[in-house]
């Protein structure tokens, strides 16, 4: 039997290699994806012939596995299925791209379930960066705004020494929003527990200020091969154009040479969620799918 454990932070040192060496761009193969939500899906990984399998709770509450990562995927994957056949429970293959199901689908016979709730949204770094031409004229209005409004505006990383002032504004940010869902209040407590654990996570991060010591907005990521993950994105919604602000600040601050594309990961089935996403103008969205292995 295959012996799985929870995913903790100390267990980021032995999952990141994977990572580096999965062609995709999904950001559920990344350190912040994972360790994020690792409760929220609650997550366990095991390593197996120098293979990394990870075992979660399906939206639909069923016990679900993602691609396995290294250099054994097909016995991994014939592991799977023979377990989930003792167990007498479906096998269940989810948080797969495109590439993966064609790979699925040259050794199995599959029934596919398209997530679009969970699809990524990913933009052309340049584009998000500088927002320039006619579609972004309505995020420049709000940026020209924000910075008439706030002379002494300016961008610092997120590091020790902005730490205590990201700490505050969460702190402020957590006593006045609110939304229903479970996700909403699972990604609050994770945020929190990031900013507690900044250099176990070893993901880089960027502060707006409206002025010094008055944070505005912040946001955290980390870099895998051509592509910056957005995982953690939180602004004063009261502040005209803070959001805009720190979306392009992120990605001028940390897509360096070699970087092309920015992940602003999924919407969670968020109307208002998703019409944001759509008004940044993403180069395409990256599919996610749930697979049964017959």
């Amino acid at each position: 039997m295959l012996t799985f454990q929870p995913v903790t932070l100390a267990d980021i040192d032995t999952l990141r290699p994977f990572f580096a060496e999965r062609k995709g761009r999904a950001c559920d193969y990344t350190v912040g994806g994972t360790l994020l939500w690792r409760d929220f899906f609650s997550t366990a990984f095991a390593l197996w012939e120098e293979t990394l399998l990870f075992r979660h709770r399906h939206v639909d509450g069923s016990i679900a596995f993602s691609m396995p990562m290294g250099k054994n995927v097909s016995g991994a994957l014939e592991r799977i299925r023979s377990e989930c056949r003792e167990a007498g429970i479906p096998c269940l293959i989810s948080f797969i791209e495109e590439e993966d199901l064609a790979v699925l689908r040259e050794e199995y016979q599959v029934i596919v379930c398209e997530e679009r709730d969970w699809f990524d949204y990913l933009y052309r770094a340049e584009d998000l960066g500088q927002m320039t031409g006619r579609r972004y004229n309505g995020q420049r209005n709000h940026m020209n705004a924000f910075k008439k409004e706030n002379p002494d505006w300016f961008y610092a990383p997120l590091d020790g020494s902005t730490l205590g002032d990201v700490s505050d504004f969460f702190a402020r940010f957590r006593s006045v929003y609110a939304k229903e869902s479970a996700a909403f209040w699972e990604e609050l407590e994770k945020t929190s527990e990031f900013l507690e654990n900044l250099p176990a996570y070893g993901m880089v991060g960027t502060v707006l200020y409206r002025a010094p010591g008055a944070v505005a907005a912040f946001s955290a990521g980390e870099v895998v091969g051509d592509t910056l993950y957005a995982h953690i994105e939180k602004a004063d919604h009261t502040v005209r154009g803070s959001y805009q602000m720190i979306a392009s600040g992120f990605v001028r601050m940390h897509a360096g040479e070699g970087v092309a594309f920015v992940n602003r990961e999924d919407d969670s089935g968020d109307e208002g969620l998703r019409r944001s996403k759509l008004s940044y103008h993403p180069e395409r969205l990256i599919p996610k799918y749930t697979a049964t292995l017959l």
